[in-house]
């Protein structure tokens, strides 16, 4: 039977059904009945709900995007629905789905074998940290919060009444993530000095080719291929062939990745794309003076909330190990 002359009924419960609002748009250019049984409010209550299937938690995105001035990042918004902010939740929410491939990748960087793709609940899980870990970056790792103001009680304050609105298993999730994050720059981006070496890249300016003495570790065969003209190419970068430089000794290098924590998820994926050292100092020096030395706040912030609410750190963390994890203890809020 034409879908045209399925009964309305039938109509809507596929639309409602839609797991992609591309797909939802497309039924919605392709037939002129549903334009006619359908008014405009309908149409965005469904574009909202299916918006939620694909990119959800919406009403952690919401937060995101309506932070503002006016009001503490810890207030809750429930901004009105509109086609405006329909597009700028698909913009976050894209983001968070390029997250669901590479997360694996970093999350069983050296455990390969047990590599997999997310479940479900995992995906939904992911993107509400990322929603959050963004809303925090937004919130204080902005010029208006140089290094000078970083103990100041007040802002502390401000930061951990953001937190509070989040349970204890969820905030061990947004470290889960801030924990890739970690990995991802420290690896991908912005390689050590010896990190570069163990590979092979002695001279820290082009790749070496397979003449190279030092043999490459099982972990890092396993990040890195070498193409047929012999240079050793980034597996999951090697459409671009990705050149690393060395970013110091471990002491800089810790405090160099202690700045780029401060870079929300979108900032993070455009480094990963364009990880050359001259790329990311370029993107750096944009941000102005106020971004270096002056390391990210949510480690800090969280261990301050989890200290408050008197649970011990070492002891949950075995139990709550962020997103990919078994189900927490009953007595943890």
């Amino acid at each position: 039977m034409p879908f045209h002359d399925l009964a309305p009924e039938i109509i809507l419960t596929i639309l409602r059904n839609c797991s992609s609002i591309t797909d939802l748009v497309n039924l919605f250019r392709s037939c002129r009945r549903i334009h006619s049984m359908l008014s405009t409010s309908q149409k965005t209550l469904i574009l909202y709900k299916v918006a939620e299937i694909e990119f959800g938690p919406l009403h952690d995105a919401f937060q995101l995007l309506t932070l503002n001035n006016s009001q503490p990042a810890h207030s809750i918004r429930d901004p009105p629905r509109s086609h405006s902010l329909l597009r700028q939740i698909i913009a976050v929410g894209r983001v968070a789905k390029k997250w669901e491939d590479i997360y694996p990748l970093c999350k069983w960087d050296s455990d390969f074998f047990d590599r997999r793709s997310l479940s479900g609940d995992e995906r939904y899980r992911l993107r509400r940290a990322i929603y959050r870990y963004w809303l925090y970056t937004h919130a204080f790792h902005t010029p208006a919060y140089p290094r000078t103001s970083r103990r100041i009680p007040q802002l502390v304050v401000q930061r951990v009444q953001l937190l509070h609105n989040w349970s204890t298993k969820e905030l061990f999730e947004i470290d889960d993530f801030q924990a890739t994050l970690r990995a991802l720059i420290g690896s991908r981006i912005c390689p050590s000095d010896s990190a570069v070496r163990a590979i092979g890249h002695g001279d820290g300016e082009y790749p070496q080719t397979s003449s190279v003495k030092r043999p490459l570790t099982t972990a890092a065969q396993d990040l890195f291929h070498t193409s047929r003209d012999g240079h050793v190419v980034h597996r999951q970068d090697r459409h671009h062939m990705n050149v690393f430089m060395g970013w110091g000794d471990p002491v800089t290098h810790y405090y160099i990745i202690e700045d780029l924590l401060k870079l929300d998820p979108e900032a993070v994926l455009w480094l990963y794309d364009h990880s050359q050292k001259w790329q990311v100092e370029g993107y750096l020096d944009s941000l102005g003076e106020w971004f270096c030395n002056n390391g990210d706040t949510f480690s800090e912030t969280l261990t301050c909330v989890i200290q408050g609410r008197e649970i011990d750190l070492v002891d949950r963390m075995d139990s709550c190990v962020g997103i990919i994890k078994r189900d927490c203890s009953p007595d943890v809020k």
